[in-house]
């Protein structure tokens, strides 16, 4: 488990890494995107049946992007994101988020090999999720078969989840098989098969008396993607994405208010089915609207009520939201931009039943 001290560490190399991708990027003939962004913030929650807390303040962004050819056909691109919200509404906090991608594409023969690596962080927490740093890699090969073919490719991913102030640690290693097709540019479609394993270092076991064993948490996971992209017209383009998950899990938890081992409660299947739809009548106006919908019956973890108790069958839980964005300009500088999200999730357990509404407004000055 990494300790307070060390995360500083961390969090210090990652303010190096900033400094040294704006320099690099200033260095380089191709200038970076650079934005600034100032906005509003307003948050409310709510769990079962519950009464709704409400908070609001004041959320700074930071975005860079860079993207240069190079390797004779292939290209370098560098991103990185910087969000601060500091809540004094109703609540005093401060929410970051922290995040680094570098990519580079190198041509092979007529094939392509990708190379992704990079990481995304909190130091203060952001939302309901604890401080944390994940650094992640990708490697992938496409084989490139020609206009209007299926043209498949494989990817080898992984990263490790450190959490100084949580005991869920987690270390993750798969695979991915897919196949491209894109018949014109007004349609493209993408099938994913994927495998991997997960390994939870610091979630030990229970036995039936409620005593950590010395066995840790390991899942399996194998999943399916569909993806559809397309174009209608000139101004509208669509993206949907259908996936099936199955994760197994020797996990379980100790109930301590009824002294009951709930065997297997991490496994379960998960079927999503997100959408984002863009509209740009012009280059001023850009509207994306989001909604998203998913359902997880557990195949081992018993629902309670409201009192903690048994309920004598499986948990599951469906989710149903939405994100929405429209943003406009006047010069392709400045930009004035309102974004909105809401989720709500129903379950036979009322710990896991609850909705969230997100709202935003703000400028953004593009350098």
């Amino acid at each position: 488990m990494i300790k307070n001290w060390d995360l500083k560490k961390i969090f210090f190399t990652i303010g190096i890494i900033f400094l040294f991708s704006f320099s690099l990027l200033n260095a380089d003939i191709t200038p970076p995107n650079i934005a600034i962004g100032i906005n509003g913030i307003s948050t409310t929650y709510a769990q079962n049946d519950n009464n709704a807390d409400t908070y609001g303040g004041i959320g700074i962004n930071c975005l860079l992007g860079w993207r240069n050819p190079a390797f004779n056909g292939g290209y370098f691109s560098l991103s990185s994101n910087i969000d601060v919200s500091n809540y004094f509404l109703g609540i005093n906090d401060i929410n970051d988020f922290e995040t680094i991608s570098i990519e580079t594409l190198i041509p092979s023969g007529k094939n392509r090999i990708g190379i992704t690596g990079g990481f995304d962080s909190s130091y203060k927490g952001t939302g309901n999720y604890p401080e944390y740093f994940r650094p992640y890699y990708a490697l992938k090969y496409y084989m490139i078969k020609g206009e209007k073919k299926i043209e498949p490719f494989f990817s080898y991913k992984g990263y490790y989840l450190l959490e100084p102030k949580y005991y869920e640690d987690s270390f993750y290693q798969g695979g991915v098989l897919g196949f491209n097709y894109e018949p014109s540019i007004l349609h493209e479609y993408k099938l994913e098969l994927g495998a991997g394993f997960e390994i939870f270092p610091e979630y030990y076991l229970y036995d039936s008396l409620g005593n950590k064993t010395g066995t840790i948490r390991k899942d399996n996971i194998v999943s399916t993607d569909l993806e559809l992209n397309g174009l209608i017209g000139y101004f509208f383009d669509y993206n949907i994405t259908a996936n099936f998950s199955l994760r197994l899990s020797n996990a379980n938890r100790y109930i301590t208010a009824i002294n009951y081992l709930d065997k297997n409660s991490e496994s379960r299947l998960s079927l999503t089915l997100k959408s984002n739809f863009g509209w740009s009548p012009d280059r001023r106006i850009n509207i994306q609207i989001s909604p998203y919908t998913g359902y997880e019956p557990y195949i081992g973890r018993n629902a309670l009520d409201i009192n903690g108790n048994l309920k004598g069958e499986k948990l599951w839980i469906l989710t149903a939201g939405t994100d929405i964005q429209a943003d406009y300009t006047f010069n392709n500088k400045i930009y004035f931009i309102l974004k909105g999200s809401g989720a709500k999730n129903i379950s036979n357990d009322p710990n896991e039943s609850g909705y969230s509404l997100n709202l935003s407004g703000g400028i953004e000055y593009d350098f």
